[in-house]
């Protein structure tokens, strides 16, 4: 399946993104799949699965390692011109000396995120500044809005620039001015609304904090990775619906997990055109509602038809026609796979293993056995 996805992209610039999953959470992560997708199609294009073992017992480096071995595979047969990843500084450092022909790109909603307990722990720093938190909603609106009109630049030093003055209008459109010396708003004249936040004014103690928000040095500096307003949000999806496929309170082997990972990616693309439900009445799209408990609104959620899995019954086939084929017997000695983290270490142990009967023996209680 990869190598005919791969050829129906032979001839196009690709746009990919990425991102890891552990299988378990934490900092103690035994296993760890990275799953790559055009962003275009949805399409997962490369996987890769590694072992701690595979980075010498050290969780935290798989990531960053695995990205490295998809992008060296993808661009031996693809034109990969940018990826867009999380904002791991291990992984920025990655592209910017491996892969410097590649455009690097972060995902938008995480840096909202970021933004938002920025203001928060501003809000928490010093009382008086709650007005600053009842914008919160405006200034993330406004920082998706800059990087929307950044992505209308084909330059990149053209967007950054547009998307810099922009997200610094925010200081006067917050103070109500919408029009001064260098600008001006491009929205349309404000009506007076209750639900509105109220305006700061320029001699008060929380515009300072607004300020402190908006002009924060590394959040200026991060723009270049927004420009081309790039949103992962189809990998996360995919991640959790992997969770069905290989749960993180199970623990697997390394060989069994990535097959089940392998299968979640084919689940993926396989439905990745499902069309959406239409009721019995009337065949209007189905909806269904879901509370969200941070914003306290009400969100909707477009309903899909079932999933079919025709695919598995090929799948079974081809398993089927690979032992008719086979002229050994099963139970012959199977050697493991080059890439098999048991060929480095029988455990993820950091000391070799010592026998049952010795370990009972140097066994000792601090409690006296009654007799």
């Amino acid at each position: 399946m990869r190598e005919e996805l791969w050829a129906q992209f032979a001839n196009d610039d690709l746009t990919v993104c990425g991102d890891g999953q552990c299988d378990s959470p934490g900092f103690s992560a035994k296993n760890l799949c990275y799953y790559v997708m055009e962003m275009i199609t949805g399409y997962v294009i490369e996987i890769e699965v590694l072992d701690k073992r595979h980075v010498g017992l050290k969780s935290s480096t798989m990531e960053k390692k695995a990205l490295n071995h998809c992008l060296q595979r993808l661009q031996r047969v693809l034109n990969v011109i940018e990826v867009c990843t999380d904002a791991s500084s291990s992984i920025k450092k990655l592209i910017a000396d491996e892969f410097k022909t590649l455009f690097h790109s972060l995902d938008v909603w995480h840096k909202a995120k970021s933004i938002r307990k920025s203001i928060q722990k501003v809000v928490a720093s010093t009382k008086g500044n709650d007005k600053v938190g009842k914008w919160s909603n405006q200034i993330i609106n406004h920082f998706w809005h800059c990087c929307s009109i950044a992505s209308e630049h084909e330059d990149t030093t053209e967007a950054l620039a547009a998307m810099k003055d922009k997200w610094l209008s925010l200081l006067h459109h917050a103070c109500n001015e919408h029009e001064w010396t260098t600008g001006r708003c491009n929205h349309e004249e404000m009506e007076p609304n209750e639900e509105h936040p109220p305006w700061f004014d320029r001699r008060e103690q929380d515009y300072e904090a607004l300020q402190k928000v908006v002009l924060e040095p590394s959040l200026l500096d991060s723009f270049k990775y927004y420009v081309k307003f790039r949103h992962t949000g189809s990998l996360e999806c995919l991640n959790s619906m992997s969770l069905a496929y290989a749960a993180k309170r199970t623990s697997y082997k390394y060989r069994f997990y990535k097959a089940r990972k392998q299968l979640a990616a084919i689940d993926w693309n396989y439905h990745l055109d499902r069309k959406v439900a239409v009721g019995s009445k009337g065949g209007e799209a189905r909806y269904s509602r879901k509370y969200n408990q941070r914003t306290k609104e009400w969100n909707t959620r477009i309903i899909k038809v079932d999933k079919d899995y025709d695919y598995i019954p090929i799948i079974m086939a081809k398993v089927f026609r690979r032992r008719m084929e086979d002229v050994l017997h099963t139970d012959r000695h199977v050697s493991l796979s080059e890439n098999d983290p048991e060929r480095i270490a029988s455990t993820i142990a950091h000391t070799a293993p010592v026998s049952s009967k010795e370990l009972f023996e140097r066994h000792q209680t601090r409690f006296e056995t009654k007799k």
